[in-house]
């Protein structure tokens, strides 16, 4: 994947035309290549980027970062310039989601930037308390597997691959850290529309949790309903697009009509 020689953003596809950059924040576990195919999804006027945080790829050797405070701060360092060249959104999965909603929060904050547009899937509302009570980064090696084979999200030969999941495992303990030691700081609604997906049958977040977004934000929000269970992203990337497309024109196409 190419990059801007800058170690937390890779892109598959440079579109010279791009009106608008989509910056796509992982799940727990998960790596930029998640989003390899994601480019070809959108027209020229949509660059697709994913974040690479440290500790996996080409990072590995990098610690995880286990608090979301420090984790925004050092993203938003890193992508400064690069969220500067052109108006963006932010997509998150899961985990991606809450990091995406942070770091909306930090950049209003902290530069005075904000996104054109906040997708988030798969995770209930940052306000909401979390509904697992176990602090599952503390469960021994065997636990975590059986934990990661429930959630239905990892093919079955790289769960017996000893190797792969020497590997693995770390970065999914840090990223649950990450995600269960969260504290949700009330500083007020923000400004920016919201767009949640929800999977129909996701055993860990219900519709309900999800819609919740809607308490966050005091522009527009919409409600998608997915099929499929926690990581139906990897079979609904298509979906995901068409919609996410469709949002963005709208913005794009109203700062065309504006410079008119």
């Amino acid at each position: 994947m190419a990059h801007w020689g800058n170690p937390w953003l890779y892109r598959t596809t440079r579109k010279s035309n791009a009106a608008v950059r989509l910056i796509c924040f992982p799940y727990a576990g998960g790596s930029p290549s998640l989003y390899r195919s994601w480019s070809d999804a959108f027209d020229s006027r949509v660059e697709v980027v994913s974040v690479h945080l440290p500790g996996r790829g080409a990072r590995l050797m990098e610690p995880p970062i286990t608090q979301i405070d420090t984790l925004v701060t050092c993203i938003s360092q890193g992508l400064i310039r690069v969220l500067s060249e052109m108006p963006f959104a932010f997509f998150g999965h899961s985990m991606g989601a809450l990091i995406s909603y942070e770091m909306t929060r930090h950049l209003q904050e902290q530069y005075g930037l904000r996104p054109e547009h906040l997708f988030v899937s798969a995770r209930s509302s940052p306000h909401m308390p979390r509904r697992e009570k176990t602090e599952r980064y503390k469960l021994c090696d065997q636990q975590l597997k059986d934990t990661i084979k429930d959630w239905n999200g990892t093919p079955e030969w790289v769960l017996h691959n000893e190797e792969l999941m020497n590997i693995a495992l770390p970065i999914i303990r840090a990223d649950l850290e990450l995600c269960e030691r969260y504290r949700y700081k009330d500083k007020g609604r923000l400004n920016v529309p919201i767009t949640a997906f929800a999977g129909t049958h996701d055993p860990m977040v219900s519709v309900e949790e999800i819609a919740k977004w809607r308490e966050v934000t005091d522009s527009h929000f919409d409600l998608i309903l997915m099929e499929g269970e926690h990581f139906y992203i990897h079979h609904s990337m298509n979906r995901l697009a068409s919609t996410i497309q469709s949002q963005l024109q709208l913005s794009y196409e109203d700062e065309r009509v504006m410079r008119l």
